[in-house]
């Protein structure tokens, strides 16, 4: 990862920034080169950490940065369900899929002990 900040940063503020992910982790952002292989096989963190920031920060991402959907993401399963109610989808809550079948679906309903399919 320190190798991929190296290539596109040449400012240590800029490479702080754009690794600040795998801090959240518990992972040392930066090439130790008194490990084996670096420390990546002890505790650096993989590059598969900085796919993040050089996805928000990539040149060729005209809209870098970092985005949140209008309302929260509470409203993603709010508008999610608003949309299955159009549909005439019939959906349910406290209600565990027992089986799934090429017939249908076989559910438990948590509160009335409902056994139930859907086709």
């Amino acid at each position: 990862h320190s190798t991929m900040l190296d290539a596109l940063f040449d400012s240590p503020k800029l490479k702080a920034m754009a690794s600040f992910q795998d801090l959240y982790v518990g992972l040392e952002p930066y090439n130790n080169e008194q490990q084996l292989g670096g420390g990546v096989l002890r505790k650096t963190a993989p590059a598969v950490f900085g796919l993040l920031a050089a996805l928000e920060l990539h040149p060729t991402n005209n809209k870098a940065g970092v985005f949140a959907p209008v309302g929260g993401f509470r409203q993603v399963a709010e508008s999610m369900y608003e949309l299955c109610l159009d549909n005439d989808v019939d959906v349910k809550f406290d209600t565990s899929v027992t089986r799934i079948s090429d017939d249908g679906v076989h559910f438990t309903s948590k509160d009335d002990n409902e056994v139930g399919f859907l086709p």
